[in-house]
């Protein structure tokens, strides 16, 4: 597979702060970065480690995108299909990162650039993850803990990075800030006691990602995104949505941050539109589509919140009927 190398430090103007800078260009010191697809590299030795690094991190059935389908949207957005690609009038391309160290892959980030209006584009992150002690060592034979070392900081700058490197191409230089969906606190354990899920809100948090929240009155908060299923056997999953605007507002004292309603409306249609025929069917995209703008047309406002803040599955459930739906589905009848 063929691949370019990307050097981190090329986008530290969008790192939000200093100590990320610092942790950023030691990870660009530890490992390379690379996108997969495209000319001016190499030529990947060890292809397979990046599949069985996505599988590792991907583990619910329900989340993951078959392994074939993301070579195909490599391949389709590789150099020579683009601008072919985009007379056709594409609004999205998809991008691959990996981080190898010593040429074996130990991160990944998926994600799309997409066009939001016509004055910017935002990133829509896919998947963002790096390997722990237990894969390298199964998989390569060292026991070495990448996790912790900067390098999920260093993909996400990156990742926000060559979105505006697609904006500025396209004639729109401005990117709002990168989002994603993340597992709602609570999911598939009985009373809402999902540590990993919790963490991994926290993990984003310290990414700049916080989850977005609709406020639907008399104390009813409800997530904004659907995730459509993503093939036959699988089911579409209310999720959360987190979001990082490029650049860093003030952080409140209560932990909750307006977000303007226009720009959330913006974020749920390019959410939306960063799956395509690669990823679900037509009918998925539709049927989320319409459950994620029905939320957003009742909702009074919009607003990130600090993961410390955020109810529960279970305490969401109680005004989200769809979300109860696959509360009772993972863990029997009789739930809230």
């Amino acid at each position: 597979m063929l691949y370019r190398r990307i050097f981190p430090r090329e986008y530290l103007r969008l790192s939000q702060n200093d100590r990320d800078r610092e942790r950023i260009v030691k990870a660009e010191a530890l490992v390379d970065f690379v996108e997969l697809g495209r000319h001016g590299g190499g030529t990947l030795k060890d292809a397979g480690d990046i599949p069985a690094l996505y599988s590792s991190l991907v583990r619910n059935p329900h989340e993951q995108v078959p392994w074939d389908r993301i070579e195909r949207g490599i391949a389709l957005h590789d150099d020579g299909n683009w601008s072919r690609i985009k007379e056709c009038g594409y609004r999205a391309r998809f991008h691959a990162i990996a981080a190898l160290h010593n040429g074996r892959a130990v991160g990944l980030s998926f994600f799309k650039s997409l066009r939001m209006d016509c004055k910017g584009y935002s990133t829509g992150l896919l998947y963002t993850g790096v390997a722990d002690g237990e894969f390298t060592k199964n998989m390569y034979g060292f026991d070495r803990e990448f996790r912790g070392m900067g390098i999920a900081k260093a993909l996400l700058l990156v990742s926000q990075g060559i979105t505006l490197d697609d904006a500025e191409a396209d004639g729109r230089p401005a990117v709002a800030g990168a989002f994603g969906d993340c597992e709602i606190t609570g999911h598939g354990v009985p009373g809402g006691r999902n540590q990993p899920a919790r963490t991994k809100l926290e993990m984003l948090e310290g990414l700049g990602l916080l989850p977005v929240l609709f406020d639907m009155g008399a104390g009813i908060w409800m997530t904004p995104v659907v995730q459509p299923a993503l093939n036959p056997e699988t089911r579409p999953l209310v999720m959360h949505m987190v979001f990082r605007p490029l650049i860093a507002g003030t952080r409140p004292k209560d932990g909750i941050y307006p977000l303007e309603k226009l720009l959330a409306a913006k974020l749920l249609s390019a959410y939306i539109r960063s799956y395509d025929a690669l990823e679900a069917s037509e009918q998925a995209i539709e049927y989320a589509s319409h459950q994620m703008m029905s939320r957003f047309e009742s909702a009074r406002r919009v607003v990130l919140m600090r993961p410390e803040m955020v109810p529960d599955i279970e305490t969401l459930a109680r005004g989200d009927a769809l979300l109860r739906m696959q509360l009772e589905g993972e863990l029997g009848k009789g739930r809230p």
